[in-house]
């Protein structure tokens, strides 16, 4: 009978732990895209901006600063990447297998310039079919 409890306690650590990773590889992954995609608005005009809203945006999600691993703006001013990274608790490495000790996300945002391809009045278009029945009949 106490076997049979002590298998059960490890089945359930074990599963607990890897929800927790599951867990938390989700939420650091999601918050490292939606950081970078508040981040990417302020680009290419002001890259120091951009990497104070991408940190900003992370502490409000409830990342420490030391799990911030960092926060780069590419050469050209056209992209920002962060990666966030959390330690799993020892209680959970001590009796579950396979489990990583730092569980970490990355994420990259490109800012798009606006084009203008032409300047002018919008070509103009054939009508449809019912376009033409109705000016028809009007």
């Amino acid at each position: 009978m106490i076997a049979l409890i002590i298998v059960c306690a490890s089945i359930n650590h074990c599963a607990t732990g890897v929800l927790y990773c599951n867990e938390n590889s989700y939420l650091l992954s999601v918050t490292a895209q939606r950081a970078v995609s508040a981040a990417a608005r302020c680009l290419p005009a002001d890259p120091e901006q951009a990497i104070e809203v991408a940190r900003d945006y992370a502490r409000r999600c409830g990342i420490l600063s030391g799990e911030i691993s960092y926060i780069d703006v590419s050469s050209d001013g056209s992209a920002i990447s962060i990666k966030l990274s959390q330690r799993v608790p020892g209680y959970l490495l001590l009796m579950t297998v396979g489990l990583p000790e730092t569980i970490w996300a990355t994420a990259t945002a490109k800012t798009h310039a606006l084009t203008v391809a032409s300047v002018g009045a919008a070509p103009a278009r054939s009508l449809s079919r019912h376009e033409r029945r109705f000016r028809a009949t009007a």
